[in-house]
């Protein structure tokens, strides 16, 4: 039997700045998105992907827009950093 992690989710105040001018479905979408993500860090899916160069960074795909985050396993939190339109998150 597989251990599962639940960590807690942290959303920076950038995050929570950008995700208030998003429209509201779409923000709340997001957010169940992180939620799964947290409920099982370490799982499949299908939207996430790690960030090149970063060993506990990741992107998740939502539409158009990229949500940054990191998991830190000694923490056990998973943090949003950043949720931006695809065109700017990289940068």
């Amino acid at each position: 039997m597989a251990h599962v992690l639940c960590v807690r989710l942290v959303v920076e105040k950038m995050a929570i700045r950008q995700l208030r001018k998003m429209p509201a479905k779409t923000a709340q979408a997001i957010m169940g998105d992180m939620q799964a993500i947290a409920a099982d860090p370490f799982g499949a899916h299908s939207q996430a992907k790690p960030l090149e160069g970063t060993k506990s960074g990741f992107r998740l795909r939502h539409g158009n827009w990229r949500v940054i985050y990191r998991i830190d396993r000694e923490a056990q939190t998973v943090s949003i950093e950043a949720v931006k339109p695809r065109q700017d998150a990289y940068r």
